[in-house]
């Protein structure tokens, strides 16, 4: 009787061996997603912190850095944009030395006469659109924001293009 006992438990033990490397594999794989999704996160999160950086490069040079208004203006979203930022835009040197970047930020400065106004001057204030594409540590996710600021003001917003 012995005997018998000794073989069910061996058949026992190797019908729970396959079910808890199963269960390993599956913590295994969702550790890795897991780390995916870290990973990602944080390089959207370098790319918004160097394209914020490169912004405020920007509105202090919009004046120097300043071309006319792109007509017509590309819509909205984020494709338009980086196409133009990739045949008119100006790459900014490293922002970082911390970070190494998929690759540079750039920016793309345009300068808006007020309605009604020749040019800006003395009487009239110059607005500057300010566009910036930005990567982080890969080449995605990569961030496009744009802001529109005034001369002698102090309000600094900024709006992402998705």
């Amino acid at each position: 009787m012995r005997e018998r006992q000794r073989g069910v438990a061996l058949v026992g033990v190797l019908a729970i061996i396959p079910i808890v490397a199963l269960m390993t594999l599956m913590g295994l794989e969702r550790t890795l997603v897991q780390t995916r999704t870290a990973g990602t996160a944080m390089d959207r999160t370098i790319a918004l912190e160097v394209a914020e950086t490169a912004l405020r490069r920007a509105a202090a040079s919009a004046a120097q850095w300043a071309g006319p208004p792109l007509t017509p203006a590309p819509e909205a979203a984020a494709a338009p944009w980086r196409a133009m930022l990739d045949e008119h835009g100006r790459t900014l040197p490293a922002l970082t030395t911390e970070v190494v970047l998929h690759h540079p930020p750039s920016v793309l400065v345009e300068r808006l006469v007020p309605t009604g106004a020749a040019d800006c001057g003395s009487t009239a204030a110059c607005g500057y659109r300010l566009t910036v594409a930005a990567t982080g540590r890969a080449a995605e996710p990569g961030v496009v924001l744009q802001a529109v600021i005034a001369e002698r003001s102090s309000v600094r917003t900024w709006r992402e293009l998705r």
